[in-house]
């Protein structure tokens, strides 16, 4: 009797074992499910004091979370997961431009397209890395119609490069650190060599009305240390910095009569769906989010985590494909993005 009594806790031990685990990918879940609710109403709210989480590219807590709910994927708690997994898709569909751009199967026009086809034009933005020319020319092989450029080179780099791109026709918007490149009738612009953006509104071959701005935000805060509160205020800080910044670029446009086609472009030093971009109008989209194909990231070229260059286009401009393309000379990736000009849209 003493002696089944003695070998009874190792009988008992396997199966207290997989009720342990058990409980273990249980909480795993319910903590995938917690945290995914919460990200989800921070990147829903964007609020300032808590910038640096959402600063964390949403891919990232994406793949984490369904990592671990995959792995709780056992006979146990298999309900369970596959709901966690299904949470976990939905915060994708909704939070996460790579879930959607991964899945699009389209490409850039032709050369022969942007040549023939009415109402299509090509944007490319570019940090040209402290202002190299080698990286700057790197948009000539792609035929756009509109470049802007940032970190950019001299004036006379610039005028070059512009009579390469367009010949004589060829316009040169610049605000020392931000340039606009085109081949269009200037209507009306803005330069400032103390700014952080240059603008242009310009009448294309065809009578359209487009007004075009280059941007390039203040830099990022690099600071990692969560534990000191100036990491958070600082993060507060550059948030609220970009969002005026952004603004005065919102508000140049508003004085403007021309305003029905609009593309805002440029580095913003913020990730992708950052809380600064609530200043920008209502009727621009990220062109990226709408006509992304593949991995959107553009910092750094090699290890484009960051999404920080972006194009913004209004409503009346619809993007057929958008695509973040490495470059030889940049520490950035360049955006390349094709639109359709909507029809009527702009005319005078």
């Amino acid at each position: 009797m003493n002696e089944s009594a003695a070998k009874s806790p190792e009988a008992n031990q396997p199966g207290a074992s997989a009720d342990r685990f058990s409980s273990i990918r249980r909480g795993i879940l319910w903590c995938v499910l917690f945290l995914l609710a919460a990200l989800a109403v921070l990147h829903w709210t964007q609020p300032d004091l808590l910038a640096p989480i959402t600063m964390v590219p949403t891919w990232f807590w994406f793949g984490l979370m369904f990592c671990s709910a995959l792995l709780c994927l056992r006979k146990d708690t298999k309900r369970f997961a596959i709901i966690t997994l299904g949470v976990t898709l939905l915060f994708g569909f909704l939070f996460v431009d790579e879930v959607w751009s991964l899945t699009r199967f389209r490409s850039l026009a032709s050369a022969e397209q942007l040549r023939t086809q009415d109402k299509l034009i090509r944007v490319v933005s570019l940090n040209c890395n402290i202002g190299r020319v080698s990286a700057a020319n790197e948009v000539k092989p792609l035929n756009p119609d509109i470049v802007l450029l940032q970190e950019s080179p001299g004036p006379e780099s610039l005028a070059t490069l512009a009579d390469e791109l367009f010949g004589e026709h060829g316009q040169v918007i610049s605000s020392g650190d931000t340039s606009i490149l085109l081949a269009s009738r200037i209507i009306s612009k803005f330069e400032d060599r103390s700014s952080h953006y240059c603008l242009a509104t310009a009448e294309l071959t065809d009578g359209t009305i487009i007004t075009v701005a280059c941007v390039r935000l203040s830099p990022p805060v690099y600071r990692l240390d969560f534990w000191n509160q100036r990491f958070w205020s600082k993060h507060k800080e550059s948030r609220i910095d970009h969002r005026q910044q952004l603004q005065q670029v919102r508000d140049k446009i508003g004085s403007n009569p021309n305003t029905a086609n609009v593309i805002i472009g440029g580095d913003f030093n913020s990730v992708a769906r950052d809380g600064a971009f609530d200043a920008l109008p209502d009727s621009l989209s990220d062109a990226f989010r709408i006509s992304g194909v593949g991995w959107g990231g553009t910092g750094a070229n090699d290890y484009p985590i960051f999404r920080v260059d972006q194009i913004w286009a209004s409503d009346s401009l619809q993007p057929q494909a958008v695509v973040s393309q490495k470059t030889k000379h940049s520490d950035h990736r360049m955006v390349v993005a094709d639109l359709f000009i909507g029809e009527n849209a702009g005319q005078r």
